[in-house]
């Protein structure tokens, strides 16, 4: 990745996974994913480490739509729309999603579906494509630097987990 495809808050995500080739990122990392979640299926998913604080379905499913949202706004990007995206209240998605009413293993299939959707759009989008860069909430950022993002952000996820719940 070259320097300034991306910028702002986000570059803390996308330097934890840009030593490889976008598509090779969120490839290799489709496995490592797939294998984390399902090791977590025989915890207390719905439980937090502390008061207050997201439990771990909650950290998953705020993966999952992260990756949507950030695919969205890839493929938006890649076909040339020049709106200014917009952010987005994560504490407020993840509250109103009602996720401890949702069974786990589907939130897994969920997340594994999520990630096959990104690969595939990741996979066709041309060098072009990938360069294509767009505005979110004042910031510049380019489709190959939301393949990061989703990687990295991915993988921060991971990492609080490990630390804080297991």
């Amino acid at each position: 990745m070259t320097a300034n495809k991306f910028e702002g808050y986000f570059s803390y995500y996308i330097s934890k996974v840009s030593e490889l080739p976008v598509k090779e990122a969120l490839m290799k990392q489709k496995d490592e994913l797939d294998s984390f979640y399902d090791s977590l299926k025989n915890l207390d998913v719905n439980d937090s480490y502390a008061p207050e604080k997201w439990s771990i379905a909650e950290v998953v499913f705020h993966n999952v739509e992260t990756e949507i949202i950030m695919l969205y706004r890839a493929i938006r990007i890649s076909r040339g729309d020049e709106t200014i995206l917009t952010s987005y209240d994560e504490n407020m998605m993840v509250e109103k999603a009602r996720v401890a009413e949702m069974n786990f293993t589907e939130l897994l299939h969920l997340h594994k579906n999520t990630r096959e959707n990104t690969l595939f759009y990741f996979n066709h989008f041309t060098q072009e494509e990938l360069d294509k860069t767009g505005n979110f909430s004042g910031l510049n950022l380019n489709v190959e630097g939301l393949g990061y993002l989703i990687a990295g952000h991915a993988l921060h996820h991971i990492e609080v987990l490990q630390e804080r719940y297991l």
